[in-house]
C-alpha cells in the first residue's frame, strides 16, 4: 500500500540581493528560495515597481535601463510571501558610451577597454578603426554611431533588425549577412556592402559613387537602383523579387548574379566589362552580349531560362 504525504505549506522566501547599487544597462540574476526547502508550491512571481529603471524578467534577471530607483519582488504564489531588493541606478558617466546590448557590450570591453574599467569612453572609442562582432547573438547596435573613425565593421551572423551606419563617414566595408535587417541606412563613402540573407523590401543606396562591390542576394528586394555607379564591379542580388534592373550606368561592371528573380528583360550591352554573368530562374528571353567580355559560347537554355559557358 503507497502511503500519500500530505503537501508542504510555503512558510516563507528569501532574496539573494536586498540592495543593488548600479550604473544603467547592468543585469543581475536574483534567486528566490522558498523555505522549507519540501515546501511543495516553490512557484515565484517577479515585479518591478519601475521598469523603465530596472525589468526583471519571470526568471529574476534584472536589467537596469536609466537612472533612478525601482524596487524589485519576489512574491510566492502560494501564501503571498514577499521579499524586496531596492535598486538604485546612478547616472552614466559623461565620458562613457551607452551601449544596449550586452553581448555587443562584452565584445567592445573585452576588445577595446584600454583602462580596464568595464565600460567604453569617448577616448576609447576614437582608437577603434575596425569591429569584426560577426556570431556574437546581437540583437542591436545601438551606441555604433559613436565609433567615427571606424573603417570596417562585420555584423554578420546576428540578430539585427535594423542598422544605421549614416554617422559613420569613414566606414569604407560593411559585412551585415545573415541577420534579421528590414531597415538599413548607410553613409555616402562605402565601398564595400554585403547585406545578403536579410529581410530588406527595399535598398536605399543613396550617393555612394565609390562603390565597388554589392552583394544583396537573398532579400525581399523588388527594386534595385544601381543606374549610376561607375566604380561598381560586382553585383550579387539573386534570391530576391526584382522584376527589372538596369546596370547600363555601371561602366566597370565585371560579374553580375541576378539568378532567382522576376526579370524579363537584362540589358549589357553597355558593360563592356562584364566577363560573368549568372541570370538562370527569370523570364529573360533574349540577351545581348556581344560587346561584352562574357565568353562567346555561352548558351541560352530556354527550358531552365538559363545562361552558361
Amino acid at each position: 500500500m503507497r502511503l500519500l504525504l500530505p503537501p508542504t505549506p510555503v512558510g516563507g522566501i528569501t532574496l539573494s540581493e536586498s540592495i543593488w547599487n548600479t550604473g544603467i544597462g547592468k543585469t543581475k540574476q536574483l534567486t528566490a528560495p522558498c523555505y522549507p526547502i519540501t515546501a511543495t508550491n516553490r512557484a515565484v512571481t517577479w515585479t518591478s515597481s519601475n521598469s523603465g529603471i530596472a525589468s526583471v524578467t519571470n526568471a529574476g534577471l534584472v536589467t537596469t535601463h536609466k537612472d533612478g530607483s525601482a524596487t524589485i519582488s519576489a512574491t510566492t504564489v502560494e501564501g503571498g510571501f514577499t521579499e524586496t531588493c531596492k535598486v538604485t541606478v546612478f547616472p552614466r558617466d559623461k565620458d562613457t558610451i551607452y551601449i544596449l546590448d550586452a553581448n555587443f557590450k562584452v565584445y567592445l570591453v573585452n576588445n577595446f577597454d584600454a583602462n580596464g574599467s568595464g565600460e567604453i569612453s569617448k577616448a576609447e572609442v576614437l582608437a577603434v578603426t575596425e569591429i569584426n562582432c560577426g556570431n556574437r547573438n546581437i540583437a542591436s547596435q545601438q551606441g555604433i554611431a559613436h565609433f567615427t573613425n571606424l573603417v570596417e565593421l562585420n555584423c554578420s551572423d546576428n540578430s539585427l533588425t535594423t542598422l544605421n551606419i549614416s554617422n559613420l563617414t569613414k566606414l569604407c566595408t560593411l559585412y551585415c549577412e545573415s541577420n534579421q535587417v528590414a531597415s538599413l541606412t548607410l553613409n555616402s563613402q562605402l565601398q564595400v556592402l554585403y547585406i545578403a540573407d536579410n529581410q530588406l523590401t527595399t535598398l536605399n543606396l543613396g550617393n555612394h559613387p565609390g562603390l565597388e562591390i554589392l552583394r544583396c542576394n537573398s532579400n525581399q528586394l523588388t527594386t534595385l537602383t544601381v543606374t549610376n555607379y561607375p566604380q561598381l564591379q560586382y553585383i550579387y542580388c539573386s534570391y530576391n523579387q526584382l522584376s527589372q534592373l538596369n546596370v547600363s550606368g555601371c561602366t566597370n561592371l565585371e560579374d553580375l548574379s541576378c539568378s532567382k528573380n522576376q526579370l524579363t528583360t537584362l540589358h549589357v550591352s553597355a558593360n563592356t566589362k562584364l566577363a560573368d554573368i549568372l541570370c538562370y530562374g527569370n523570364r529573360i528571353t533574349q540577351l545581348d552580349i556581344k560587346n561584352t567580355a562574357v565568353p562567346s559560347e555561352v548558351v541560352y537554355d530556354p527550358v531552365y531560362n538559363l545562361y552558361s559557358c
